[in-house]
């Protein structure tokens, strides 16, 4: 019985991402939410990312003790991560999946996507600290999102050749910058933000709960990662893009400096300053 129960459950969640890419939309979600459809929402996301704000009533289980986790037969589960591709989604989909009693299925977006179409979250009104996310040169090499594109904010640096023009002058030339596809094959790269394609149309069909997708919902942007040489482009650019609603936005560590050294830790150069960077596994 159980491995049926498991078939029937891989089954249902192969049909849900066949027909819209995910099991459900952020839209999908606040219809079940509002009709008071027996649905759990799970967050996978690290208890400090929790803490400073959540979709109401969600439960959190970061992702690292999701597969040690006992839980009851919760029926519908819907599990959302950060949404800039720092959780294992799929995994996380599978192990509740293979929980007696659970149907689970991931919200498109994740928690990014949830706040940028105005989903009701914990966070308190008024001003907050400001958030932005960052991910490791090792990580980005690990993230497990397919819809990622690199954004090159990078300046090529003027160094000097040691030779001089007929006035004396010093000649400088362009430090060639590191290729991003080499470094990261089969991502998509792009100079700006805004030269991002729009996300490939998904299927209008419903869920299998008989739910149809929004027509109005706009589609979810991909994961966007900035990259720029150390001179704060990045922050600046992610503040931009967070200002206008989008929140599907990372930020490599270290940048070009980091690329350069294949992601090894040492002293690098950020803006005015310098720190040293110890390259770890992002928790969140």
């Amino acid at each position: 019985m159980k491995s049926m129960n498991l078939y029937r459950s891989a089954l249902l969640v192969l049909c849900l991402s066949s027909a819209t890419g995910y099991a459900i939309t952020s839209a999908e979600l606040r219809e079940l939410m509002d009709a008071d459809e027996a649905v759990t929402v799970i967050d996978i996301r690290s208890e400090n990312f929790y803490s400073a704000g959540h979709i109401p009533n969600a439960i959190n289980i970061p992702e690292r003790v999701l597969e040690f986790k006992n839980l009851p037969p919760l029926g519908r589960v819907v599990v959302y991560g950060s949404g800039v591709g720092m959780e294992k989604m799929d995994k996380a989909v599978m192990l509740l999946n293979e929980k007696e009693g659970i149907t689970a299925e991931a919200l498109e977006g994740g928690y990014a996507a949830w706040e940028s179409t105005s989903g009701t979250t914990t966070q308190p009104p008024g001003f907050q600290p400001e958030k932005l996310n960052y991910v490791t040169y090792q990580s980005l090499e690990e993230i497990d999102e397919s819809n990622l594109v690199l954004v090159d904010l990078r300046k090529a640096d003027e160094v000097p050749t040691g030779r001089l023009t007929r006035q004396g002058e010093e000649i400088m030339e362009s430090e060639p910058l590191t290729p991003l596809a080499e470094k990261f094959p089969g991502r998509a790269v792009v100079k700006s933000p805004f030269d991002v394609p729009a996300v490939a149309q998904s299927s209008t069909g419903g869920s299998s709960g008989g739910l149809q997708r929004m027509a109005e919902e706009p589609p979810v942007p991909p994961v966007m990662v900035l990259i720029d040489s150390g001179d704060g482009s990045a922050e600046k650019m992610a503040r931009i893009l967070k200002a206008n609603g989008v929140n599907r936005v990372i930020i490599l560590a270290g940048g070009e400096e980091i690329l350069k050294r294949d992601g090894k830790p040492g002293l690098m150069r950020m803006g005015a300053g310098a720190q040293t960077v110890t390259v770890e596994d992002n928790d969140e």
